[in-house]
């Protein structure tokens, strides 16, 4: 074997390496953006399930705290506190056995229960989309326009 074939198949060797790089490296790609497109849509996702639980954190939490004390004046202080702990039980809505299983709205509860409700839930909403704008105008200029 010559120096020039040598040299010719070494050369084609070198070729023949770089083209499976290079398709291994388009492949990657291909898989890369379907990467991206399925984290975009898992971002939208999550966004979609903080936005919605923002929107019932506050009034679950006004909802507990305001249930005990109107279930503490009915003189049942020693419920399973997973029974105590929700809206229903909390003396804004009851059913009078008396009356034939009438429902009784406690107006007078409700308006406790949304005068600190929805102002605790707009400002949540508040913070939250304050701390998601700032950190979208830092990827911005991270990142350029067309990446957020």
């Amino acid at each position: 074997m010559s120096k020039g074939q040598f040299d010719g198949i070494h050369q084609y060797r070198g070729v023949q390496v770089s083209h499976i790089f290079a398709t291994s490296g388009h492949l990657q790609g291909q898989k890369m953006e379907k990467i991206a497109a399925k984290t975009e849509q898992e971002t939208i996702s999550m966004h979609i399930i903080t936005f919605v639980t923002l929107m019932f954190l506050p009034g679950t939490f006004v909802a507990v705290r305001l249930g005990w004390p109107y279930l503490r004046q009915a003189g049942t202080e020693n419920l399973d506190l997973t029974r105590v702990q929700t809206f229903f039980q909390s003396g804004l809505i009851g059913w009078d056995d008396k009356a034939g299983y009438s429902m009784n709205f406690n107006r007078k509860g409700f308006d406790l229960f949304a005068l600190i409700c929805f102002p605790l839930m707009a400002v949540t909403m508040f913070c939250w989309w304050l701390t998601w704008s700032c950190l979208r105008r830092k990827a911005r200029k991270v990142y350029g326009d067309e990446a957020v």
